[in-house]
C-alpha cells in the first residue's frame, strides 16, 4: 500500500513505471527505510531524514522525469551535484549506501 495526501491506495499509475515500483519492493525486502508516494503520473521514493523531518535523498519516475522513456529514474541528493539518471541497481545501491552510512554514524555516536 502507498500513502498520498488523501489517504491510502494500491499501486496504480497511468504508465508502466516498473523500475521504481520494483525498487520499492527491493528496499522493503532489504529493510532499508524509505517512503513511496505518488508524484504527478508516477512515483517518488525518498529516504527519511529523521533529524530534519524531510527527505534529502530521493528518486522519481514520472512523465516529466529524465529517463522515464527507458524506465529509468532521476536521483537527487546522493552526493551528486545535479540530477543523475539511474537504473534500478544503481538506485538500490544509492539508498543502501546512505542507509548503511547513517547506521554507522548512529553506532559511532552511541559508542
Amino acid at each position: 500500500m502507498v500513502k498520498d495526501l488523501n489517504g491510502v491506495f494500491e499501486y496504480t499509475t497511468n504508465k508502466n513505471y516498473k523500475s521504481i515500483l520494483e525498487l520499492d519492493k527491493r528496499l522493503t525486502k532489504a529493510g532499508i527505510p524509505h517512503e513511496l508516494a505518488k508524484l504527478y503520473d508516477g512515483w517518488i521514493i525518498g529516504y527519511p531524514n529523521v533529524n530534519k523531518g524531510y527527505k534529502v535523498f530521493d528518486v522519481i519516475e514520472h512523465e516529466g522525469s529524465y529517463g522515464h522513456e527507458e524506465d529509468l529514474m532521476e536521483a537527487y541528493g546522493f552526493g551528486v551535484e545535479d540530477v543523475e539518471v539511474v537504473d534500478i541497481d544503481k538506485a538500490f545501491t544509492l539508498f543502501a549506501n546512505v542507509h548503511f552510512s547513517t547506521e554507522v554514524k548512529k553506532h559511532d555516536a552511541i559508542n
